[in-house]
């Protein structure tokens, strides 16, 4: 998810989307609620195998209402049934107990390392 490295906001949102669509490169999705821009969810990194990964990030301000959950499981749905993917893919920080929680909830666990705890979703 490159030029995701500061707070999302309407401006930042649009122009990476814009971008990400342009190079064919991702599939970005504005959370919001009430109209106002919490965060985003991206699918990206799509191959040949019919695979795309999908990262999720809400507003600090919003974090803990389900929202992020919400977001992430409405994306990997519209995914695996919208666009008709085979897999959704997901990883998370292992020192990110939210974001385990969060992928837990939506995806089975697929493995481990060092730094990240691993998820996917199938059809």
């Amino acid at each position: 998810m490159a030029g995701l490295d500061g707070p999302v906001t309407e401006r930042s949102f649009f122009e990476v989307a814009q971008r990400d669509f342009r190079n064919c490169a991702a599939v970005n999705f504005a959370v919001r609620l009430d109209g106002k821009l919490i965060g985003e969810a991206v699918l990206y990194r799509f191959n040949y195998r019919g695979d795309a990964e999908l990262g999720c990030r809400i507003a600090k301000e919003y974090e803990g209402w389900g929202y992020g959950t919400e977001a992430f499981a409405a994306a990997a749905n519209w995914g695996l049934y919208g666009v008709h993917l085979t897999r959704v893919v997901a990883k998370c920080f292992k020192k990110n107990e939210a974001s385990r929680k969060m992928l837990s909830s939506c995806m089975r666990p697929n493995g481990e390392d060092e730094t990240y705890y691993y998820f996917e979703k199938l059809v």
